[in-house]
This record gives C-alpha cells, sequence and structure tokens, in this order.
C-alpha cells in the first residue's frame, strides 16, 4: 500500500465544520497531562539538587571547623541523596558541580563567584534555571531559589569551583570506598582551613598528617583521598606523584601525557596504576573539557587546550574554569551582548597567554606546527563556533574600534574592554558573514552580485576554498529566479555539483527555506534539501542547525518547524523522497523499513533531545494544544489550518520513533494513551467526527513508533488497545470509518507482536511507569 499517497489524500480532502457528538470522556491522562507530570517530577529531582548542594556546603563548613559529627551527619544526608537520585532516568553517573562564572543577569558582577552549575545526566540545573522552576512551581518554593544561592556562596567561599560524585555504589565495599573518600576529604579541608575550629584541636593535626601534596607541592584534596580509599601510607602516594609527575614535565606537545591537567589524573594515564587503584568516588576542582557535557568525548585537542588553562590558571581555580566554559559553553543562543564581551575578554587573555607559552623552558611560538599554533588555532576554533550562535541583535551590540570591543545599551549603559588582535577580526567576520548571508535571505536570484570579500566570507565560514565559495554562489544564483522563485529543473542539472558542495548548499537553502517557507516554490525547495541531505557525509552541523530553529521557540509554533522536523527525519532514516512532492515517511517504513545508512545521526539526535528535555516537551505541547484548540472549533488555532498541525504531530512523532531514547518514548506513549482513546478530547471535540481521516493517521504512526521506542509497560499499553475498538467504530459507523479501524486494529497487532519480543518485564526492585 502506497501510505504516502493515502494519507496525503486524508489531508488534502479534510473539510472542517461538521459537528460531532460527545461519546465518554478521557478517563486516562492524555499527553499534555503526562508532559506536565514528567515536568513535575523533574522539577523534584531540581529541588532533590539544591538539597544536595545544600548539604554539600554544610559538609565543607563542618570540615573546616573540624566539626566531626556535624561532618557524619551531612556525609550520611548526602549519602541519603544519592540514593534518590539513582532513580531518575540517567541518574547512574557523575553528579557534577561547576563553577561558571558568568553572572547572573540582575544580580551585579558580584554574583560571578556564585555562578555555578549542577547537571546528572540530562538534568542541568543553576540560579536561573531554578528560579523558572520555582515559577512553576509557585511562590510556596521561593525559599529553594534563596537557599541554593546561600549553599552556592559557602562553595565558592570554601574555593570548591568543582565537585563530582559518583551518584552509584554498585556493592557494599564500594559504599564504604566512598565513606573513606568524602571522610578523606573532609579531612582535607580540615587541615588546609584557614582558622582552625576549636571543636577538636588535634584534628587538624591528624588531618595534616595524611596530606598529599600535587606537583607543585600544594595539598590535594584528591591525591588525599586516593591514599585514604586504598589504604596507602601518603609517604606512598607522594612517590607516585614525583615519578609521575616528573614523567608529565618531561613530556613534549603530542605526548598523551601532555594532555592531562593534573597529576591526579596523570596517575590514571597509567593502566598498570589505573588497575591496580580504586579511584575516589569524589573529586575536588578537577576541571575536565565541557564538565557538564555529559556523553561527550574531549577529543585530544580539547584536552590539551583543557591542560593548558588548567597549567595557565591554576587546576580548578575560577578563573580556570570560566576560561573553559567560555570555550565550551552552550549557551551562547541564550547570552546577551554583556555576558559575550566578558567572554571575549577572557578569550583574549587566553590568547596572550598561549603566544607567551614555554615548554621546558624554551619558547615554542617559532615552531610553524608546534603547541602554540595548535593551540591558539583550536581557542579561535571553538570561540568562533559558539559565536556563530549568538542571535543577531547581540552580535548588532558588539562592536570594534582601535583595538577594543565595544558595547552600547540604553538600558545597561556602555562598556568597553581592551581585545587580541585575532579575537577583534573574527567579530569584525561574523558581522561581515552575516551581511553575506542577508544577500541571500531576500530571494537568492534577486540580491546583487556578490563581492570578492563574500566569497572570502562564505569560505571561512563553511571551510571552503574562495573558488568553491564562488562557484556555490554562481550554483545558488543559477537555481532561483528574479522573483525569488525556486528553479527545482536548474537545481537538477547540477546535482553533481551540489552534492560536492551539500553541506554549505544545505546551509543556505535552509536558510531560504526557513525566511519564506510558505512560498509557492516551498516543496521543490523542501525536495532539494532531502536530496542534499541524503547525500551529505557528515550532517552533524546541518543538523544542529535545524534543532537550533526548532528548540528556540518551545512555545511557539510555526510553518517551517514541519520542515526541519520533516528534514531531520531524512537525515535519520536516508530517504529523499519523491522529486517534488511533499510526501512523508510511511508508517510501515517507521517499523519494517530498512536499515538507515548510518545510526550515528540518530544517537547524536537522541542526546541532544535527552538534554533538551524541557524545550522538547514544551514544543510538543505547544502544538498538541493547537491541535485540541483547532478541533475545539477554532479551525484556524494560532494562525494554523488543523491539517497543518496533524501533519506537524506526524512528523515530530515520526521524529521521535526514529531517534529514540527516554524522552521520545515518554512523549509516544502520552501521545498514544490519548490517541488510542476514543474518549479523549480529540475524539470527542465539536470538529472530531470530520477529522477522523486526519487522526487515525497520527495513530497509526504512534502505534508503529512506539513499537521501535517501547518498554514493557508500552506492550501492556497495546494490549488494552482492542479493547477500543467497538468505541473507535461509534465514532463514525461509515464503511469507510469502520474499514479504517480494522485496519488501525490490524497495525496495532503487529506493534504488538513485535514490542512483546523486545520488551522483558521490569525487575522486582526496577522502578516502574515512565521511569522504568
Amino acid at each position: 500500500m502506497d501510505w504516502d499517497c493515502e494519507v496525503e489524500g486524508l489531508f488534502q480532502d479534510l473539510e472542517e465544520g461538521e459537528v460531532s457528538p460527545r461519546p465518554a470522556p478521557l478517563e486516562a491522562p492524555g499527553l499534555l497531562e503526562t508532559l506536565g507530570l514528567e515536568m513535575q517530577r523533574e522539577d523534584a529531582f531540581r529541588v532533590l539538587l539544591v538539597d544536595y548542594a545544600c548539604e554539600l556546603s554544610r559538609f565543607f563548613m563542618a570540615s573546616r571547623t573540624s566539626s566531626g559529627r556535624a561532618v557524619r551527619e551531612s556525609a550520611t544526608r548526602i549519602v541519603e541523596i544519592l540514593s534518590v537520585l539513582e532513580d531518575m532516568p540517567g541518574g547512574h553517573g557523575e553528579l557534577a558541580l561547576l563553577h561558571q562564572g558568568r553572572g547572573i543577569e540582575g544580580e551585579g558582577t558580584a554574583s560571578e563567584r556564585y555562578d555555578y552549575a549542577l547537571s546528572l545526566g540530562s538534568l542541568g540545573l543553576d540560579l536561573p534555571e531554578i528560579k523558572k522552576a520555582v515559577e512553576r512551581m509557585g511562590e510556596t518554593m521561593v525559599h529553594v531559589a534563596m537557599d541554593f544561592r546561600s549553599a552556592l556562596k559557602i562553595l565558592s567561599a570554601c574555593g570548591v569551583n568543582t565537585v563530582t560524585l559518583a551518584v552509584r555504589a554498585e556493592n557494599e565495599e564500594a559504599h564504604k570506598q566512598r565513606e573513606r573518600a568524602l571522610f578523606a576529604v573532609s579531612a582535607f579541608f580540615c587541615a588546609t582551613a584557614p582558622v582552625q575550629g576549636a571543636a577538636s584541636p588535634d584534628a587538624a593535626k591528624k588531618a595534616r598528617a595524611a596530606l598529599v601534596h600535587d606537583e607543585r607541592r600544594a595539598p590535594d584534596p584528591n591525591l588525599t583521598a586516593l591514599a585514604a580509599v586504598n589504604r596507602l601510607k601518603p609517604q606512598t602516594v607522594q612517590g607516585m606523584v614525583a615519578k609521575v609527575s616528573g614523567l608529565m614535565r618531561q613530556a613534549e606537545p603530542g605526548s598523551p601525557l601532555f594532555a592531562i591537567p593534573s597529576v591526579y589524573r596523570g596517575i590514571f594515564a597509567f593502566r598498570k596504576l589505573r588497575d591496580a587503584l580504586v579511584r575516589p568516588a569524589i573529586e575536588i576542582n578537577e576541571v575536565r573539557w565541557s564538565a557538564l557535557g555529559a556523553g561527550e568525548m574531549a577529543s585530544r585537542d580539547q584536552e590539551e587546550l583543557t591542560a593548558f588553562v588548567a597549567r595557565e590558571y591554576g587546576k580548578g581555580t575560577r578563573d580556570c574554569c570560566r576560561a573553559l566554559d567560555t570555550l565550551s559553553a552552550a549557551d551562547y543562543r541564550a547570552v546577551g551582548s554583556y555576558h559575550v564581551l566578558d567572554r571575549l575578554d577572557l578569550a583574549s587573555g587566553l590568547l596572550a597567554a598561549v603566544e607567551k607559552t614555554r615548554t621546558n623552558g624554551q619558547t615554542v611560538s617559532a615552531r610553524p606546527n608546534g603547541f602554540v599554533e595548535n593551540t591558539r588555532k583550536q581557542i579561535l576554533r571553538q570561540l568562533e563556533s559558539r559565536l556563530k550562535r549568538l542571535q543577531d541583535p547581540v552580535l548588532d551590540n558588539i562592536g570594534t574600534n582601535a583595538g577594543s570591543l565595544e558595547i552600547q545599551d540604553p538600558r545597561a549603559g556602555a562598556d568597553r574592554r581592551e581585545a587580541h588582535p585575532a579575537v577583534l577580526e573574527m567579530v569584525d567576520f561574523l558581522k561581515k558573514r552575516r551581511a553575506t548571508r542577508a544577500k541571500f535571505s531576500g530571494g537568492i536570484g534577486g540580491t546583487p552580485p556578490l563581492s570578492g570579500e563574500d566569497f572570502a566570507n562564505l569560505a571561512r565560514d563553511f571551510g571552503i576554498s574562495p573558488e568553491e565559495a564562488r562557484k556555490l554562489a554562481l550554483l545558488l544564483n543559477a537555481c532561483f529566479a528574479p522573483d525569488g522563485g525556486f528553479l527545482r529543473p536548474a537545481f537538477d542539472k547540477h546535482s553533481k555539483a551540489f552534492h560536492r558542495l551539500s553541506a554549505p548548499a544545505f546551509h543556505l537553502l535552509w536558510e531560504q527555506l526557513a525566511r519564506h517557507g510558505s512560498s509557492r516554490s516551498r516543496l521543490d525547495l523542501l525536495a532539494a534539501l532531502r536530496t542534499l541531505a541524503v547525500s551529505m557525509e557528515s550532517p552533524g552541523p546541518a543538523m544542529d542547525v535545524l534543532l537550533d530553529f526548532l528548540l528556540d521557540t518551545p512555545d511557539g509554533v510555526r510553518f517551517p518547524d514541519r520542515n526541519a522536523l520533516l528534514l531531520l527525519s531524512v537525515f535519520l532514516h536516508g530517504q529523499s523522497g519523491a522529486p517534488g512532492k511533499d510526501t512523508l515517511l510511511t508508517p510501515s517504513g517507521i517499523l519494517t523499513g530498512d536499515t538507515p545508512r548510518d545510526p550515528a545521526p540518530a544517537v547524536r539526535l537522541a542526546l541532544v533531545l535527552d538534554r533538551s528535555r524541557q524545550a522538547l516537551y514544551q514544543k510538543t505541547a505547544a502544538i498538541h494544544s493547537l491541535v485540541r484548540e483547532s478541533l475545539a472549533g477554532n479551525t484556524r488555532a494560532g494562525g494554523k489550518p488543523l491539517r497543518f498541525l496533524l501533519l506537524l504531530e506526524w512528523e515530530l512523532y515520526t521524529l521521535l520513533a526514529l531517534a529514540g531514547g527516554a524522552p521520545a518514548r515518554i512523549v509516544l506513549g502520552g501521545a498514544l494513551a490519548e490517541y488510542a482513546n476514543p474518549g479523549s478530547p480529540l475524539y470527542t471535540a465539536p470538529l472530531s467526527r470530520r477529522a477522523l481521516g486526519l487522526l487515525f493517521p497520527v495513530f497509526l504512526v504512534l502505534v508503529l513508533g512506539i513499537a521501535r521506542t517501547g518498554g514493557y509497560d508500552d506492550y501492556l499499553r497495546l494490549l488494552e488497545i482492542p479493547k477500543n475498538a467497538g468505541g473507535f467504530a461509534a465514532l463514525n459507523p461509515t464503511p469507510e470509518h469502520l474499514a479504517q479501524v480494522k485496519k488501525a486494529m490490524a497495525w496495532v497487532e503487529r506493534s504488538t507482536k513485535t514490542l512483546e519480543r523486545a520488551a522483558k518485564p521490569p525487575e522486582d526492585d526496577a522502578p516502574g511507569g515512565l521511569w522504568g
């Protein structure tokens, strides 16, 4: 069966306006209720993270004052919190606390001292985020934000800038080792406190005897914990430090040891030592690249850059954390001009430090392929990739003048900072890049001729040669009429040339589609983008562009959202569709289609969606709310017709079925609970009866999608659906509708068998429900 044609026909034949009777009300929670529950559960875990931060602050304060009883009580409470966090999805890794030092809007420059972020798996938390959570939970939770701020101030005062703590202890011995690590860290802070407490004068003396010093002869909490956890004498670990630090000092750029920021990490770089030693469950002020990027592995270049920053600013110091955050932060689309200016100031200082670097006492800046040049390039590469994500108004507000960066904001005043020449040049380039892109935005065929500078901007923007940029511009210009219409035959004629330049061509054509998505040539332009997506060897950057567009407005719905969803599905499944047709991936293709050409894009997308759960839930809720409104009688809810909104849901559920992951399962499961119930508002609204031909295809994609992503709970849910066959039949007892119901039940049976083979009942002690 050609589902493309059948489903598209169903949508095209819709005539809105017929009123249906009202069957029994919905009993099971629908999609909006499910998403609301999930966000409430995540907020509950966020409150628990606040409790952890508060207890951690009490733990360090008690350690500094030699209060043994208070230390034991805090350690016990920390372990209790960790045991609860184990039940959180993704709660089996490390709980990370990281000083960001960005400053908090509305709280002045002093807020840089207590600007921290907590993360566990996909769940992240900082002061701005906890404020949003308090708004959702109500004024009775205002104290949560106040407690969090107070805890962060204490951690800052204690000199604690990063903390990673293993959430799960696999066995009783691991529990004991975690306790020993906590008490060893406590003893370290007791021994190094600037003012010793009076509770136990001997405690500090005993603690000082257990200290282990790092390669700079400074007391180190992690080395001290390493000795305690492994029941080694401090002198034994001190001997390891001497040997490993000596090897690290001799390491040349390019050596694995050169990319290690501390002797503590260096010890675990040696396999024999790594196999023989137990790594402490808690680590203090140990820096990592993108410390909050769970699931990502740092590249060798990033590791070397991290090690350099640690050597330059001091391992785990505030300046070290702020410099790394500047180069690794994922929030550049959300920051304002003043935050950007501060980060550019940090980057300028880092570049100046790199250029003064000496290795083994000899200047290396003159070496053409040496460490200095490579590190400089890495800093600029990381910085530029993030600055490209700035919103246009933010970039517009930053200017260059006489060796300085300056901003002028009527609401916040002016600011001016001296900057490294490479940073000034980068800002100038980004402005020129935007001007070049703007020449395409109004319709490529009608733009003024591009200049040599434009070709240079395109070349740098996409990592191609100026000649390739010139060729790309000519190709694109040939594909657009003077009135801006897209000429598909011209694109097909040059398909081989576009294939070689698929990544930059995709970016520029997507901007056209996003800005002019309702134009008469939308289908041809979309088909061309599909073709480019299938031919692209490294789709990651293009997928990021689409995801940024989709999730930048989580509370709103735009016409180009559907195009973004469809193209993301093409990247995952590798099907381009029929030329010139507004076709869909078929339900049978989702369930039994060929294996995608490469599973990596799906893995990447699932990871991003897991980190962006809240935005995904908000976007899903925004779309589904408009569907309900439209069915209730507002036939153009939010300015969007019902046909478009249901197509949008179709594309969203298709994408989630292809991507998989915990958030996808939650969304698909919540939507299926509503679509599989003939008593839900979807089928009882005034316009529902005539819209059945639209609703059932979405129902089918959910049935088949849950077979790909679901678990045992979803298998049980599928078993219940055939009991509703009579209720579905009663919605519109016509032969056509009854045939549609029969077809749907056949797909339910098929999906049930598929999931029965894949899903297993949870263990008795496993968390149930949607968190299982």
